[in-house]
């Protein structure tokens, strides 16, 4: 196995994020499997996904906030599912100052992500 696949990453991360991670994991999911001929890759990445939000819906509810660790693979699915949240969100709302602010917090943890896996 490569060994970057295996490494871990901690991102902190309050209660309310995670339900808006679930949110966005659990939209992702449903446009992969009814909008994509599910190859290798995609099958791979969707197993990713249910496991990591089986870990985020486990963390009991009276946790303010928590380093969560994920692997470089789970970071890369995560990343992928916002992204793919981003395009379809942008498509299906009328830009408004709302969304812009929504899409930009979500570009900007696309990047903290991105950034704790270069480290």
């Amino acid at each position: 196995m490569n060994m970057q696949k295996r490494t871990l990453l901690t991102i902190p991360i309050s209660f309310s994020d995670l339900a808006i991670l679930v949110h966005v994991i659990d939209g992702y999911l449903a446009y992969l499997r009814g909008a994509v001929a599910l190859s290798q890759k995609y099958v791979a990445e969707i197993q990713r996904l249910q496991s990591l939000r089986t870990r985020l819906v486990s963390v009991p509810p009276k946790i303010k906030e928590l380093p969560f660790l994920l692997t470089t693979a789970e970071v890369e699915a995560l990343d992928s599912a916002i992204e793919g949240f981003m395009v379809l969100y942008r498509r299906n709302h009328l830009p408004s100052k709302d969304r812009d602010v929504l899409l930009k917090q979500f570009g900007e943890f696309r990047q903290d992500l991105a950034r704790m896996s270069l480290l």
